[in-house]
């Protein structure tokens, strides 16, 4: 009887133990598979990429004039699919030489419906920072887009 009372405790025992064990596993494993961060960045081939996420995922986007500080939000899906067009549309090559430069034209956000993704900064035709990063686009026309598109940042 006190052999049978044991054994059932020690069942009980390791049965909370394993299930313990697995939760554990199961939570710290958890956030390695659900949320890595969406972000922006330039790929091996010089092209702009979404990371963990699409495009689709971006839902705002802030620009801010860095000549005057005028700032618009655009949370239409034809708009940012419009910008983001535009930006892919170019060929990116890392340039540290531009790194300790100040100043720019605009900046983009990029932001997913809980939080930023990207930083896109826009200094001129020869001269882009993605997320800290420092490229030269293949062509001019990058530094146009935003001006000539949202003329309200301008004045």
């Amino acid at each position: 009887m006190i052999l049978m009372r044991k054994i059932r405790y020690f069942l009980i025992l390791a049965i909370f133990i394993i299930g313990l064990v697995g939760f554990i596993q199961y939570e710290s494993g958890k956030d390695i598979i659900e949320e890595r961060p969406k972000t922006l960045l330039i790929n091996a081939n010089g092209n702009l990429e979404m990371t963990n996420g699409s495009y689709s995922d971006i839902t705002k986007l802030s620009i801010r004039n860095g000549y005057n500080g005028n700032l618009i939000e655009i949370t239409n899906e034809d708009e940012i699919s419009d910008l983001i067009k535009h930006l892919s549309r170019f060929s990116y090559t890392e340039n540290s030489s531009l790194e300790g430069r100040r100043g720019w034209s605009h900046s983009i956000k990029f932001y997913d419906e809980s939080q930023l993704i990207s930083t896109f900064v826009i200094s001129n035709h020869y001269h882009i920072k993605v997320d800290g990063a420092h490229y030269t686009p293949d062509e001019p026309g990058i530094e146009n887009y935003v001006p000539d598109r949202y003329p309200e940042l301008v004045y």
